[in-house]
This record gives structure tokens, sequence and C-alpha cells, in this order.
């Protein structure tokens, strides 16, 4: 059975779909068979893999109709350790700026349509992962992929103003009516802490206010603020392989620790 990884935010700029591609290129890494879900208008996860909705045909708004079905398209533009040498492999069903907005007018039952194509994909092509990436808002998107999932990521910036406590309650009110109406089995958000500057006393505020109010919810773990994430992006490798130089490699390798640490949790085995 497929396990479906959902990360959100009502907020952008988190890194939530850096979150989304490390996750993917480390599954990879690992042998396995992952499918990408865009379901963020800016199509930037689509982009990043090198997949374009109106070359291939179909997009991440075709999941909201009844029954309908199509194969994902296996993307090849990251490189990863022992990529070729094992049986990981990422696909991806991409984005469409248009076609989203008109999602965006849909009842919220379908998203109950969204669930089931899913669903049905990720058995009928055997992915062992799958991974929804969402806009920045609290839209229609945002909540089919939470009544998808088995668990949820909600990166988070250390920010009082972007990412304090009124905006992460909306978000948590939005989780809460989906798993009462869609997907009872959904987890507490996981919640991790990306572009994190330690030596910042503001930041240091955010962590200790954090880790109180979050508890076990929270990641002890986080991402470090570093050129080492965009280095890899552009690069097109992941973050921890094969890096430009000596600190990239150290951030690399604490990033990869980040990672590892998140798919822990969701019971993949290190």
């Amino acid at each position: 059975m497929s396990i479906v990884i959902h990360t959100g935010n009502g907020k952008g700029g988190v890194k939530k779909t850096t979150t989304s591609a490390a996750l993917a290129l480390r599954l990879a890494e690992k042998g396995r068979k992952v499918l990408l879900i865009d379901t963020d208008g800016q199509c930037d996860l689509s982009r990043l893999f090198g997949v374009n909705a109106n070359s291939v045909g179909f997009s991440t708004a075709d999941l909201y109709e009844p029954g309908f079905s199509f194969e994902p398209v296996g993307s090849d533009n990251f490189d990863w350790k022992d990529k070729g040498k094992n049986d990981g492999k990422i696909h991806i069903i991409p984005a469409h700026l248009a076609k989203l907005a008109d999602v965006r007018k849909l009842p919220f039952d379908k998203v109950l349509d969204f669930k089931t194509n899913v669903l049905n994909l990720a058995k009928k092509f055997d992915y062992q992962y799958v991974i929804i990436d969402t806009p920045p808002s609290l839209d229609i998107n945002q909540m089919a992929g939470l009544a998808t999932a088995n668990y949820t990521i909600l990166p988070l910036s250390c920010d009082f103003e972007s990412c304090g406590e009124e905006k992460i309650r909306q978000y948590f009110n939005v989780v809460k009516s989906v798993k009462n109406k869609a997907n009872k089995s959904l987890a507490t958000p996981l919640v991790v802490l990306t572009d994190v500057d330690a030596k910042g006393d503001l930041t240091k505020k955010y962590i200790a206010w954090s880790n109180q109010f979050f508890g076990n919810a929270m990641l002890p773990e986080y991402v470090e603020h570093s050129a080492m994430l965009p280095n890899a992006l552009n690069s097109k490798r992941a973050p921890w392989y094969k890096p430009n130089n000596g600190n990239d490699r150290a951030k690399g390798k604490k990033y990869k620790k980040v990672i590892d640490a998140i798919l822990a949790r969701f019971g993949e085995e290190a």
C-alpha cells in the first residue's frame, strides 16, 4: 500500500516545494518508486522536474474528474546517488495554472474524486510513495491533498508575522475540518522549521516558542539557512549528492539528516 505525504501551508516561501522535491529525491535514492503531484498553479515543482502539462496532455486538474486515468510521466531531470542502479524512480503529474484556477471554484465534495483517482493511480502503477505539493492558499487543492494523505508536513519559516500563531491556527482549522469530513486517519501535521539562521535573536525566540507550541509534533531537526539548496536545485542534483564545495558538502549532509528524520516519522527505515 502506498504512503501519501502532503506538504502544505497557507503561506508561500516556506520551502514546501523544496521539501517535496528533496523527499522524492531521497526516496528514489533509497530505491523507492515515487509519484509527485503538483497542485500549485505556479507550477514550480513541475518546472523543477522538467514536466509541462501542455506537453504531456494532462494535469492535476484532471484528478478532480471522476474515473479519470492516465500514466504519470517519468522525470529524468535530477541526479542522485546510485541512479539507474536500483529501482528508484520519480514520476510526476504536473500542474496547469489556468485549469487549477478553475478547480478552485469546485465544491468540496470533488476532493473525493481527487482522492479516489490518486489512490487508484498509486495502486495501478505500484508507487510506494505519493508526495503532494500544494499552493500557498487554503483552497480546494490544499484540502484535496489533506483528504488523500496519510501524513502531512507543515514547513515553517522562523517568522512570527507570516508563520505566527494566528496563521498556524487557521491552517490547523482546515486540517481538522478535512480530517472530520474526508480523512479520519490523517495524522497530526509534522512541523519542520526551514531556512533557519540559528544565530539570530528572533529565530531563537521563534524556535523556543514553536517547541513549546507544537511539542512532539515538531521535528527536532531543522533546515539551516544556506546557499546549498538553491545551488543543488540549479545543478539538478540531490542536495547531498556531489556538492559544489566543502560548505555545500557539510550543509548537504545535515540536510539529508533532516529529510531522513522526516521519513523516519512516516515509517521509512534508515
